[in-house]
């Protein structure tokens, strides 16, 4: 709370931005240098999508089995919940393994 009131008091007193933005930085957190990530491989991009991929089909599929007042809850029709289902029934050859 302290550390509020000396940035409102600094702002106040009409001092500049950069002023105001030393005083927070210097003392709520140190800055950090910079430090480069390497950016991921091709097999961990496609690992990432096929894992997103399978989470959206598995809450589509999901919509499907709700009864009609569970759809209510969550504001959807029943023709929104199936034509959502459909879309992951286009590869739902997966879900008889």
């Amino acid at each position: 709370m302290r550390r509020m009131e000396e940035y409102l008091a600094i702002a106040e007193q009409g001092g500049t931005e950069s002023e105001v933005t030393t005083l927070v930085r210097d003392r709520m957190t140190p800055a950090k240098p910079f430090v480069p990530i390497e950016a991921p491989s091709f097999f961990t991009r496609v690992f990432r999508r096929m894992s997103f991929w399978h989470v959206k089909r598995q809450s589509r599929l999901s919509l499907y089995d709700l009864s009609p007042e569970q759809l209510v809850d969550i504001g959807l029709s029943r023709a929104e919940a199936d034509q959502e289902s459909r879309k992951a029934l286009l590869s739902s050859w997966t879900r008889s393994l």
